[in-house]
Formats: structure tokens, sequence, C-alpha cells
């Protein structure tokens, strides 16, 4: 919600100036949602753990990115990429925290009780 509202802002705020908005936020913008979507696939439907870790780094540069590039256009559009910047961070430590734990999993895992077939 608030990701959404904030790139509201910086588009309100360049046709309230009559300028185009600028291609960096957009291209920011459009690249932290593909690869958040990334992330969620390489980790949850993957379980690439190793891949992930450093996809969803990626994704935290490319989200602060994002937010400095809407600061510049509008400050209150900057501060509203925070707490998703916040949460990213939180999953990228959950993240470490499984790879740590799975170590042996790190580039793919597969349960084999669902891959079995019943005897």
């Amino acid at each position: 919600l608030c990701m959404g509202y904030a790139s509201y802002l910086v588009y309100e705020a360049t046709v309230r100036a009559n300028k185009a908005v600028p291609v960096v936020c957009v291209a920011l913008y459009v690249l932290q949602l593909a690869l958040n979507n990334a992330w969620s696939l390489i980790f949850f439907n993957a379980r690439l753990w190793r891949a992930a870790l450093i996809e969803i780094c990626a994704l935290w540069i490319v989200i602060a990115a994002c937010a400095a590039a809407f600061a510049r256009v509008n400050a209150s559009a900057g501060a509203l990429m925070l707490p998703y910047l916040a949460f990213v961070s939180v999953a990228g430590g959950i993240n470490a925290g499984v790879l740590r734990m799975n170590p042996d999993f790190a580039d793919g895992h597969t349960d084999n009780r669902v891959n079995k077939k019943k005897e």
C-alpha cells in the first residue's frame, strides 16, 4: 500500500510541475517489483536459499535506490518506501537464517517424502 501511494505521489508531483515522470523512478520501481516477485519464486518455489539471499540483497539495493529517486521528486514518497525496505531487511535475515540452518540444501532442496510413491 505504501509503495503504491509513493508511486502516485511521484506521478502527482511531476504532473503538477508539468513534467514527465523521471525514467529512473519508473525503471527502479518496475525493477524492484520484478525482483520482489523473483525472490518469492526462488525462495519458496525453487528453494534455492543461496540464490534467494543474493537476489534479496540486489532487491534491497534497488529499493533503497528507488526510495532515493522518489525522495528527489517528493520527500514523502521516498519516506513511504522505507517500511518496504525494513520488511525486505527482515525477509533477508530470515533467508540468511534458513541458509545457515540448512547448509546441505543451500543450492536446492526437495522433500523426498512428497516425491516418494506409497509402497
